[in-house]
């Protein structure tokens, strides 16, 4: 069975749909007015212009690492590693704009004490969203790779040995078991890890807290910083997903299969539903970033007035 075609159209669709999404959504939050003599800020402003060379050079990035996984990886494995290989892009763009400008956007004048958590600037709504969609994913991999035997090669975790009946038996590939789960958990598991190095990098950057207007602008930069993260790390996660879930509905669907299978089949299907939401959520926000879900995060809370620098 070829994964490649409708893979590319469900590629497509998620796109038109993100564009809408990211184009529907109204009046945004205004641009972040960061130049000039008005600017509060010079080392804000370079942050936030490695900021946006570093997302467009993701995005371009990102694609990159999908065309060449679809083509580097056996057996599939490259297409199903394809959505962790584009947010982990994403995610490692914020990183490295954060320390390119770290020392630049180090706002000069005294500092206020303060406590700045990360769930003060990842907006909570898309967040849940992301932990439900990420769960849907474990559960399902989980499922499957129980399910999972080995393809007529001895490739374990790679087919669906079924019987249906006296003399009625098959093998059907490529099955998500553990072939493709474990290299898949193991690629989701480093985006993580990257998305919390680039959310500690963000949140604990020393600035000016004593200035209120720095702080807001300071603040806001954060949290896109923060959605751009939590919208790469959704990428990797929903898209997985989508595809986990592509394959099986289509192999768990078949008509001579037991029927515990085939519900769980029906199941993937909506499991499939939530990935879709997740990834066009996600595109949309890091095609327009600050365009969704950034109403619920909170700033940072001070603590009392200081003499240190920041």
């Amino acid at each position: 069975m070829s994964l490649l075609a409708p893979l590319v159209g469900l590629v497509l669709v998620i796109a038109a749909v993100a564009v809408g999404l990211a184009l529907g959504r109204g009046p945004r939050r205004p641009a972040l007015d960061l130049t000039g003599d008005s600017a509060p800020s010079p080392g804000l402003a370079r942050l936030r212009a490695a900021a946006l060379w570093s997302r467009w050079t993701a995005l371009g990035v990102g694609v990159l690492l999908v065309v060449l996984a679809s083509h580097l990886g056996g057996l599939g494995r490259g297409l199903m590693l394809a959505p962790a290989a584009f947010g982990g892009a994403q995610v490692l763009g914020v990183l490295v704009a954060d320390l390119v400008a770290r020392g630049a956007a180090r706002t000069p004048g005294i500092a206020a004490l303060e406590v700045r958590r990360v769930r003060d600037f990842v907006p909570r709504g898309p967040l849940r969203l992301v932990a439900v969609t990420a769960v849907a994913l474990v559960a399902l991999l989980s499922w499957t790779v129980a399910l999972g035997d080995p393809d007529d090669l001895g490739r374990a975790g790679r087919a669906l040995a079924y019987s249906c009946g006296a003399g009625c038996a098959g093998l059907r590939s490529p099955w998500p078991g553990s072939y493709y789960a474990v290299p898949l958990l193991a690629a989701l598991a480093v985006v993580v890890l990257l998305a919390a190095l680039a959310l500690a990098a963000t949140v604990r950057r020393p600035r000016n807290g004593a200035d209120e207007r720095i702080r807001r602008v300071d603040e806001t930069v954060r949290r896109r910083a923060a959605e751009s993260v939590l919208a790469g790390v959704g990428v990797a996660v929903a898209g997985s997903l989508c595809g986990v879930a592509l394959v099986t509905a289509e192999l768990a669907r078949q008509p001579d299969l037991p029927t515990s299978i085939a519900l769980g089949g029906w199941l993937a299907m909506g499991a499939g539903v939530l990935g879709l939401t997740t990834l066009a959520w996600s595109g949309a926000l890091l095609l327009v970033p600050g365009s969704a879900g950034s109403a619920s995060a909170r700033p940072a809370t001070p603590v009392q007035p200081g003499r240190a620098k920041a």
